[in-house]
């Protein structure tokens, strides 16, 4: 919705993908919830309560129930979506009439009525860079793995720099050279790593699939002992 216009415009410009109007809150709550999933799996939107549906006529919630009603809509949303989607309700005056506005966040991936969380950014490769980062890194080393998040961006850096004669290119193509053999090992058995080499190169598929930026594999020439890997 413009943040330009007013909310009476948008009333008049009637309903559309991210508004729809109740003139009250249904008895059958899935007839609205089911609005709900579908702003949540896309760009978000707007419900609201007290506006008739076809004309756009502002009929508004009598004063003395409108907390009652706003509670109501609220447990309606959290007892149907499991788990809880992410949902801003408050009454707002228009024209004399008290109408109840339900704003919808996107970003969540329902299914029916059940939520599944989409990660801005792949967990699976996130996951192993980090075991990457352990049993690849120089224990001689006096430093730490850091894991630091931005807001736009995730960094991994690992002390100790590439493996002698290992480049980042044979990281990206497929080919791994372990440096702590046994933990390498554990980590494997423990089920931590999917398998030798691949890592790196899933990290590039995996973020295309996601539709994202490739990541940023690269010895840090600000740190000369570390290894980075970064998404944005």
């Amino acid at each position: 919705m413009q943040e330009s216009m007013t909310l009476l415009e948008e009333i008049k410009n009637g309903e559309s993908v991210s508004l729809e109007f109740k003139e009250a809150r249904p008895k059958d709550s899935l007839k609205f919830t089911k609005t709900v999933v579908a702003f949540a799996n896309g760009r978000g939107g707007r419900i609201l309560f007290g506006v008739e549906d076809r004309t756009g006529r502002l009929v508004g919630i009598p004063r003395d129930k409108v907390a009652v009603e706003m509670d109501a809509i609220a447990d309606a949303v959290a007892n149907t979506c499991t788990p809880s989607v992410p949902i801003d309700i408050k009454p707002t005056t228009l024209e004399g009439k008290v109408l109840g506005a339900l704003d919808v966040k996107s970003g969540s991936k329902i299914v029916g009525t059940q939520r599944r969380d989409v990660y801005e950014l792949p967990l699976d490769s996130i996951r192993e860079a980090i075991c990457n980062a352990v049993f690849h890194r120089d224990y001689l080393e006096p430093s730490s793995i850091y894991v630091a998040l931005y807001d736009d961006r995730l960094e991994i850096l690992s002390p100790g720099g590439l493996v002698k004669d290992f480049l980042i290119e044979d990281a990206i193509n497929g080919f791994s050279k372990l440096r702590n053999n046994a933990l390498g090992d554990a980590l494997e058995y423990m089920k931590e790593v999917e398998a030798w080499g691949g890592g790196v190169s899933r990290y590039f598929s995996a973020c295309a699939a996601a539709g994202l930026q490739p990541p940023t594999v690269a010895e840090d020439v600000g740190l000369p002992t570390c290894r980075a890997a970064s998404w944005s």
